[in-house]
Parts: structure tokens; C-alpha cells; sequence
């Protein structure tokens, strides 16, 4: 089927969902494919968070389901969204994955619990394990790695998000454990973005490639870094990706825009999510040669970044690969650190904050020394934090422009931000 016949059979089965029918009345009816999907108001985290049990269809399956999400709960609402999944989506979704698990090992997928329950059902070639913070998280991870499963084959492949993947390596290195003689061929990361400096670190003491996947709890549908081209591609099974204007709804011609989703029957039968606002801003990338698929690069959450004349400057992916690549730079300690569980103290996200000042874009860094004793050094971290991020995004780079001065840096003393509000999972 096509995604806009998919598409149409979606909003005939969302449609008795109570509040979609009282959301739209008779609008879906006219909706004949994809680019009319515009016709229909988009949704966004709190407002199905508050009408969750009118967006289910039919009757709610036992179970709790998925609890979404660590990156965004506690800090706009107080109810999280349960997205329930019935044994059959999770089926649906599983046979559907574009990229089949590797038959001459094991993947080991590490599920964080403060997401509640998995997003499906273990595979045939699968070992999944909880992550908590706890130092038996660690344990079970290093056991499981360390020799053959019991029909004589190894894990080759592991996917586990961004924060667990840097504790446990710091935890291995603290115990003299080289990840290298686990065999891993291939990570693969959620959650939060891992930054270049860690992605170098996890590939150089794994021996393993690492590949960055963007992915919601509310949706079955991962994004996996294109080892041809660099760029996020959307998985399987299908939905529909749509890249609007900051502030507007038309699609967004150039520039960053908000990443909209919407779910598709019959992988998502009990919620489904139609022009669901994910929170994040991303761009476009150009086709891919090898795949022919369009590229994406996610920005973060739209309120972590700055919006000026009509540009999406400071973005929280960009700023915090720059600042993870300066060992002055001062993090906020992991809870696994705080337990005493690892003792690193660069497990943590940078401590960073980012305003609008007269029309200028400001960042403010927290440092492990004083900048005020050590000018000179702060002064040269600014420079270079400034250069960087210009470097490395574009929206900035151009919001600068000649006129440098509209960006400014400034490096200031530990513990003196109001930090952006981040989960460690």
C-alpha cells in the first residue's frame, strides 16, 4: 500500500477515537493523501497527555504501556502519557524493521524502566536488559558482554542510550575491563544525542562503530544515522515525517522547522498519533545516493534553542557537542557519580545556558576554574566555543554573520546557571 492510501485508512480508523471525532469533525473525510494532511490541527505532548484516554480507540488494552518521555517529562507537565501497545502492534512493528538483527550474534537492547515497559517484544536475536541507576544495571551489562550465551554465540550488537552508554564505558576503564574483548561490532545510541567527543571515545575503547537513532517513546519508528551520507533516515515500520515553519504550519521551505509526526495502521491501532508535535526542531538534508531517501538532522527541543529574526540559533545539539569537546567545561554530575557507583565526573551534560540580550544570542558556560582569576584562558575558551558553534551550525553562522557581536559567549564560575533540566537515561 502507499503511504497516502495508509494514510487514509489511518484517519477512517482515528476518527472514532472521542477526541479526534469532536477535534475534526467531518475534516478527515476530504484528506485524500499525504500533502492534504495540513487540513488537520496538530496535537501537541500536554494536550494528549490531558485527553489521552479520548485519543485511545475502542477499549484500553491491560498494561501500562509506554511511559513517555525522559527527555521532556516533568519540565511542561505533571501527567505522563501512557501509550498503550496490544501484542499484536508490537508484532506488527517488530516483523516490519528495515534492518534485521545480526544472525552471527546477539543484540543486546537496554531499556531504561523510567520509560515503563518496552516498546516491544524481545527478538529472536535479542537479549534485553533494564537500565536504573544502579550499580546491578552495570553488573548485568558487563556479564552479559563478557562471555557466549549458552548456544555458544556472543553479543556483537548493542543499542542503549546515550547516558548509559558513557557511564558504562567510564565504569569498564575504571576497572581495567577493555571493551575489546567483548567483540561488540556495532552500538547503537538513544536518547539524547551522543556528542562526537564521546562517540570517539565509545568507538576508539569498544572497537565498535557507533550510529546515533532518534527515536520517541510514543512511536515505533526509529531514525538511524546513514553510514553513506551521515544523515538521520527514518526506519521502519512507516510514518508520516512532516517539517513545518516556526510559526506557521505551511512546511518549512528553508532552515529549521518543528518535526511532526503522524502514526500509521496497522503497526499503531489503540493510540494513534495524528500531526503529533514531537517538541524538536530539525532540518532537511538532501537525498541520499545510496538509499534515495531525504536527510534529517534533529536540533533538540525547540525550547532549549533561541528563536530570532525568524532563525533557530544555539540549538542544544550543537552547543553541547562543542562544549563536550573542552575538559574545562563543567558537567553536572550523573546520578550513577552522585551514587558512587562510577567515579567519573564527566558522565554528566555540560552545565550551559543560552538568552536573548538587546536582540543578541548569549551563551553561558559554567567552567572548572575561575574565569574571573584566569582571565586569559576563559577569554580563549570563549573564542573558540564561539568558533566552533558557528562551525558547526549553520543557523547560527548565518544569524552571526559579519557582525559577530550578536553572538556572544561568556565562560562563568561552577554552579552558577540554572542548567537546562535533562534526564540521564
Amino acid at each position: 500500500m502507499t503511504l497516502d492510501s495508509l494514510l487514509v485508512e489511518t484517519l477512517a480508523h482515528a476518527a472514532r477515537a472521542p477526541f479526534y471525532r469532536q477535534l475534526w469533525r467531518d475534516r478527515w473525510r476530504s484528506i485524500t493523501g499525504v500533502e492534504q494532511l495540513a487540513r488537520l490541527p496538530s496535537i501537541d505532548k500536554p494536550t494528549a497527555s490531558k485527553h489521552q484516554a479520548a485519543l485511545i480507540v475502542g477499549v484500553r488494552p491491560a498494561g501500562v504501556g509506554v511511559v513517555s518521555s525522559g527527555t521532556t517529562r516533568g519540565e511542561q507537565y505533571t501527567d505522563p502519557l501512557n501509550v498503550p501497545r496490544t501484542a499484536a502492534e508490537l508484532s506488527a512493528a517488530a516483523s516490519s524493521a528495515s534492518v534485521p538483527l545480526d544472525e552471527r550474534g546477539w543484540t543486546l537492547s537496554v531499556v531504561s524502566v523510567h520509560h515503563g515497559l518496552p516498546k516491544r517484544l524481545e527478538g529472536k536475536n535479542e537479549i534485553m536488559l533494564p537500565w536504573l541507576h544502579d550499580a546491578n544495571a552495570l553488573a548485568m551489562l558487563e556479564t552479559t558482554l563478557r562471555a557466549p550465551q549458552p548456544d555458544g554465540r556472543r553479543v556483537t550488537a548493542m543499542v542503549m542510550g546515550s547516558g548509559p552508554i558513557k557511564v558504562f564505558t567510564s565504569y569498564l576503564a575504571e576497572r581495567r575491563v577493555d571493551p575489546k574483548t567483548f567483540g561488540i561490532e556495532l552500538i547503537g545510541t538513544f536518547s539524547y544525542r551522543l556528542s562526537s567527543t564521546w562517540t570517539a571515545i565509545v568507538e576508539e575503547r569498544f572497537g565498535a562503530k557507533v550510529f546515533d537513532n532518534y527515536s520517541l517513546s510514543e512511536f515505533p519508528t526509529p531514525f538511524t544515522t546513514c553510514e553513506a551520507c551521515g544523515w538521520l533516515h527514518a526506519g521502519q515500520p512507516p510514518m508520516v515525517v512532516e517539517l513545518l515553519s516556526l510559526d506557521s504550519d505551511t512546511p518549512a521551505k528553508r532552515g529549521a522547522g518543528r518535526l511532526v509526526f503522524t502514526s500509521l495502521v496497522p503497526w499503531v491501532t489503540t493510540m494513534p498519533l495524528i500531526r503529533y508535535e514531537t517538541g524538536d526542531i530539525a532540518i532537511a538534508g538532501p537525498v541520499c545516493k545510496a538509499t534515495g531517501q531525504s536527510g534529517l538532522k534533529v536540533l533538540g527541543r525547540r525550547r532549549h534553542g533561541l528563536e530570532l529574526d525568524g532563525a533557530f540559533v544555539l540549538n542544544a545539539v550543537d552547543v553541547r557537542d562543542v562544549l563536550e569537546r573542552f575538559t574545562e567545561t563543567e558537567k553536572t554530575l550523573h546520578p550513577m557519580t552522585r551514587l558512587g557507583h562510577v567515579k567519573s565526573i564527566d558522565v554528566g551534560p555540560p552545565r550551559w545556558a543560552i538568552a536573548e540580550e538587546d536582540g543578541r544570542a548569549v551563551l553561558r558556560f559554567e567552567v572548572r576554574f575561575d574565569p574571573d582569576v584566569y582571565r586569559r584562558r576563559a577569554a580563549e575558551l570563549e573564542a573558540e566555543v564561539a568558533r566552533q558553534v558557528c562551525e558547526l551550525d549553520p543557523l547560527t553562522r548565518r544569524f552571526a554573520g559579519r557582525n559577530r557581536s550578536r553572538l556572544r559567549v561568556h565562560a562563568v564560575r561552577s554552579q552558577s546557571l540554572k542548567a537546562l533540566s535533562e534526564r540521564y537515561d
